[in-house]
């Protein structure tokens, strides 16, 4: 297909479905690079693309309007238009990595996670940082687990719902078979990824899949581990956290969902393992160079005021003190109310497993403290990113090269917390507890033939223990929006109204029936 004639291809199915995802999966490309066209196009806008349009159209470069709104390059790139007879000529550089990964992503499932024994014939081994030379003193010591295998997990998983009244409270218990709580109660291989579990949880709480999703720490141990230091959160960028981006490409290179499929067979072929991961922006390296990038675009900027201090001076119009900082010298309040990274800083990287999130508290298979190893890495940074570019420019001939560096530059066994948050759909805001019960060691298991871990180690697949509370419905306005929807299609008046709520949630998938729970994933 010509470059013009996927702008207009393009253009003409934006006009059709109205949606900007849409249209991205109808031709494979970034949903970046269609904004760009409907930008162009005056078809699409936001408040973020009309301040910087307006700054553009003022004349000014894209430098100078990532610097007046304290936004990086690549942001103001993102939602600018293109240039009459330059739409397509080039594809930017993580879109050729994220396509050139993925191509290889099975055959260097092992070699991602693999040790350094691995290491490809002619591969100088000096020019790497070897983790394992790296002395960590504060290995836990009050428990016998450690050095220990895991090989399942039995992990519950619970909906918020908080903010329900008694009323609500009292739906959920008489229409929504709810006893205790909206919770699920799973055993699943230790080796399972959060972004697998994401597609774990769709299933079990009756979601599609249709809109954004992240995880986090709570809000406390976000604290904890940061310490509230920017500077921190950039040193675990990476090894915890994702570095904000809009490149949906690398965001989502498994949604390869296609109509004519079974969801419940889709579902499953993402959770079954074994697992790897296809995008590059989970990787430590790749994360520290958008760090490095930032720091280099951005080396400081104007405070701005809070809401209590906006209100303190006098509201609207008010004069307050501007106050400069280095971004070395802010702190996470400080940079996230002045500075728009396209996205939140508590975004837990999804590559790795829940073992290395979480953790029992009287288990001993994480580390204490690896600041020790941060600093390791950190030392040799600008060497290794250098070898790790090179790699990426020549990444047909120097690949396992690549996954060797990848490799190396991961940190395990890397636990913090015991509970992790998984958010879903940021308008109606789900959000899910998920907390480890048991952790099941190779060491200590007498198997059974037909005993529920056997089946997991034998399949490589989750199954669902215990299920409290029907199946949710997507798009259904969150917890409040369920009751309501619960509470009508049981008490209302109005048949048609009953029905059409019905047939509107069955289309959804939606039966109001019970599953067994071993009958679910």
């Amino acid at each position: 297909m010509e470059n013009t004639d996927l702008y207009n291809r393009i253009v003409e199915s934006y006009k059709k479905t109205g949606s900007v995802k849409k249209t991205a999966e109808e031709f494979g490309t970034s949903v970046i690079r269609v904004r760009r066209v409907l930008i162009t196009e005056g078809l699409w806008s936001s408040a973020t693309s009309l301040k910087i349009l307006e700054l553009y159209n003022q004349g000014l470069s894209t430098q100078e309007i990532a610097q007046k709104l304290c936004y990086t390059e690549k942001n103001v790139q993102a939602f600018l238009p293109y240039k009459r007879g330059v739409y397509g000529d080039t594809q930017s550089i993580d879109s050729l990595r994220s396509r050139e990964y993925r191509e290889r992503n099975n055959q260097a499932a092992e070699n991602q996670v693999g040790s350094s024994e691995n290491a490809p014939k002619g591969f100088v081994r000096d020019e790497i940082p070897n983790l394992e030379e790296v002395k960590i003193e504060k290995i836990i010591e009050n428990g016998n687990n450690y050095g220990k295998h895991p090989v399942a997990m039995k992990v519950h998983l619970e909906l918020d719902i908080s903010g329900c009244d008694s009323n609500d409270l009292r739906v959920l218990r008489k229409y929504g078979k709810m006893d205790k709580a909206l919770s699920r109660d799973i055993l699943v291989p230790a080796d399972i990824t959060l972004h697998a579990l994401h597609y774990v949880i769709q299933k079990l709480f009756g979601w599609q899949n249709g809109h954004l999703h992240h995880y986090a720490f709570p809000e406390d141990v976000f604290n904890r581990v940061t310490e509230g230091k920017f500077s921190k959160w950039c040193s675990l960028a990476g090894i915890y956290f994702r570095f904000p981006t809009e490149e949906m490409d690398d965001l989502y290179w498994d949604e390869d969902y296609q109509p004519n499929q079974s969801i419940k067979s889709w579902f499953k072929s993402k959770y079954k393992g074994p697992y790897h991961y296809g995008g590059l922006g989970d990787y430590y390296l790749e994360n520290q160079q958008l760090v490095y990038m930032l720091k280099h675009d951005i080396p400081k900027f104007e405070v701005r005021e809070t809401f209590e201090e906006f209100m303190k001076n006098g509201g609207k119009g008010a004069k307050h003190t501007s106050r400069n900082v280095k971004i070395d010298d802010a702190t996470i309040d400080e940079l996230q109310r002045s500075i728009d990274l396209g996205g939140d800083l508590n975004y837990l990287l999804e590559r790795l497993t829940l073992l290395e999130f979480l953790f029992l508290p009287d288990n001993s298979y994480f580390l204490d403290d690896i600041d020790d190893k941060v600093r390791f890495l950190e030392e040799g940074l600008g060497k290794v990113l250098a070898l790790w570019n090179n790699a990426m420019r020549d990444i047909d001939n120097q690949y396992e090269l690549f996954c060797q560096i990848a490799a190396l530059t991961t940190v395990r066994m890397q636990a913090q917390s015991n509970e992790i948050k998984y958010f879903y759909d940021y308008g109606d805001g789900w959000e899910i507890t998920i907390s480890l019960a048991e952790v099941f060691y190779k060491e200590d298991l007498v198997l059974d033939a037909e005993s529920d871990i056997v089946k997991v180690l034998r399949n490589h697949a989750p199954i669902c223990l215990e299920a409290d509370g029907l199946p949710l419905v997507e798009d259904v306005g969150g917890i409040g929006g369920y009751t309501d929807f619960l509470q009508t299609i049981h008490e209302s008046d109005d048949e048609d109204e009953r029905k059409q709520a019905r047939e509107w949630a069955r289309s959804l998938g939606w039966t109001g029936r019970m599953i067994k729970p071993q009958n679910i994933l």
